[in-house]
């Protein structure tokens, strides 16, 4: 069955979506370009608010749910140049820029996942790095998983990044490698006391196979 989710006369800017499912089965979708979106069907009829009214924010968002049924969604700020994150976990929206992005242009899709804590855990990429931002208490972390191969001059796909957390609590990434042509995941948080190391591992595409 196909549904019409938002169907206003135009969008100024339109880019990419995100769906996830709530506690009670009900499907929540992310979406903007021109402000951030959030779409919501509460089993009787779907529901529209936005997020986050600047100009230009929403793009390559991800939506993510805790244990709790509170949504969590990461995204990007075009204009500004910023990694964003937004959470209704208070009751309404609250938002927070993870990463001001320097120098570097932040491109590409946002990936968030929520660990057994609720605590909320975002990969993204920059022109030259993949990064992992993690958020605990009050603070964000920022860090760089892999530098100096990433190349986004490819197709629109090429510019993905998903996150996701395992039973025991560690961090795996994936993303694409446009210079050698290979998928690298996962990158793996593991924690050796108070350091923690990334591992890697690349996975080839078959010589048969296009990326």
């Amino acid at each position: 069955m196909k549904e019409a989710v938002d169907d206003p006369k135009f969008f100024t800017v339109f880019n990419s979506k995100a769906i996830a499912i709530d506690n009670n089965g009900h499907p929540h979708i992310v979406y903007g370009g021109d402000h951030l979106y959030h779409a919501y069907h509460d089993g009787s009829r779907w529901h529209y608010e936005t997020v986050d009214n600047s100009p230009k924010v929403g793009t390559y968002a991800s939506i993510a749910f805790d244990s709790s049924g509170n949504a969590h969604i990461s995204y990007l700020d075009g204009l500004r140049n910023k990694v964003k994150y937004a959470t209704n976990a208070s009751g309404k929206w609250v938002i927070e820029t993870i990463d001001s992005g320097s120098s570097e242009v932040l491109e590409g899709y946002t990936s968030i996942a929520i660990d057994s804590s609720g605590m909320p855990h975002i990969s993204y990429r920059t022109t030259l790095t993949i990064n992992y931002a993690s958020k605990t208490s009050d603070q964000w972390e920022v860090r760089t998983v892999d530098s100096g191969t990433v190349n986004l001059s490819g197709p629109e796909k090429n510019k993905n990044t998903s996150i996701a957390i395992d039973p025991s609590g560690h961090v795996h990434i994936s993303y694409f490698l446009m210079t050698i042509q290979a998928l690298n995941m996962p990158p793996m948080l593991q924690d050796h006391g108070r350091q923690k190391l990334w591992t890697t591992a690349l996975m080839p595409f078959p010589a048969s196979t296009t990326p």
